[in-house]
């Protein structure tokens, strides 16, 4: 019989999962764009900058974002990283900026809008922090 001063039973937590996110804020003219995320899983539904989540070690963006996206960009560069915590994961997120270079945004694939046009987009924590720091950035460029 169980004891009920042994009572709740805690269970062993369970360490967050490390993972990595590459989030690549293609520019165009002032706008990004943005990618609505799958109806099912972590920030469903939710926009963000292209993300390619658990990229290989050495991903191939440029073609990563020709094959989805149609779009031909400049060569990546690294911007920033920071981590964000979710109850199951411990997330790296690594962001590259490129320029747009050439194509066509492939329909129903994303949408380009400046960083302060986005009020209708729901977004996730980690990608507003992004977009804030991409805009920090911007203005201290001007």
């Amino acid at each position: 019989e169980t004891n009920p001063e042994d009572l709740p039973i805690k269970l062993a937590k369970k360490k967050p999962k490390a993972v990595t996110h590459l989030i690549i804020a293609v520019e165009r003219k002032g706008k990004y764009l943005f990618e609505q995320r799958p109806s099912e899983g972590l920030w469903s539904n939710m926009w963000q900058l292209p993300t390619i989540e658990e990229p290989a070690s050495d991903p191939d963006v440029s073609s990563w974002l020709q094959s989805r996206f149609g779009l031909k960009i400049a060569p990546p560069t690294p911007d920033h990283e920071f981590t964000h915590q979710t109850t199951h994961r411990t997330i790296r997120f690594h962001v590259l900026r490129t320029q747009f270079i050439a194509g066509r945004l492939r329909p129903n694939r994303g949408v380009w809008r400046k960083p302060d046009q986005l009020e209708n987009m729901p977004l996730s924590n980690p990608q507003q922090q992004t977009i804030a720091r991409l805009n920090t950035i911007n203005a201290s460029n001007d």
